[in-house]
């Protein structure tokens, strides 16, 4: 996932604003999908495009949240790059996804794909991730 900066509060304990102190992984969300028995289904043939929370909105939001249903509205059938969404993509739990085009930017529910940055001077959130079965996208909220 996209590098963290320790920004501000760095300086205090003799950090620049923009040195790295960590990784905002995946790994609550693949703990979200194994304890919501989801595992098999996402190692299927697919292909999938998977909208991956990054662990700290998850801490966020709330583990307990992230039910099997809340999870399969981050999976959509298919591999769809950014650049190939145009239009609302269903989701594995029946609900649509919102396609917007602004400020020229896709976002899905108000969601940014491929955001440049994560405003705390770090690394851009990656998109286009290729998988053995599909494509996964790095997001800084949840849908």
């Amino acid at each position: 996932g996209p590098h963290i900066c320790w920004g501000s509060e760095g300086v205090m304990l003799g950090y620049e604003e923009n040195d790295v102190k960590g990784y905002d992984n995946l790994g609550n969300l693949v703990e979200a999908i194994e304890k919501a028995g989801l595992t098999e289904t996402l190692k299927g043939p697919g292909p999938f495009t998977i909208i991956a929370p990054v662990d700290s909105i998850i801490d966020q939001t709330g583990k307990e949240k992230f039910t099997a249903d809340v999870l399969k509205y981050h999976v959509v059938e298919g591999k769809h790059t950014v650049a190939s969404i145009g239009g609302d993509l269903p989701t594995l739990n029946g609900k649509d996804l919102t396609y917007a085009r602004k400020f020229r930017k896709t976002f899905l529910d108000d969601t940014i794909m491929g955001q440049e940055t994560n405003y705390g001077g770090g690394s851009g959130y990656p998109c286009d991730i290729e998988a053995d079965n599909g494509i996964i996208h790095i997001v800084s909220t949840t849908l």
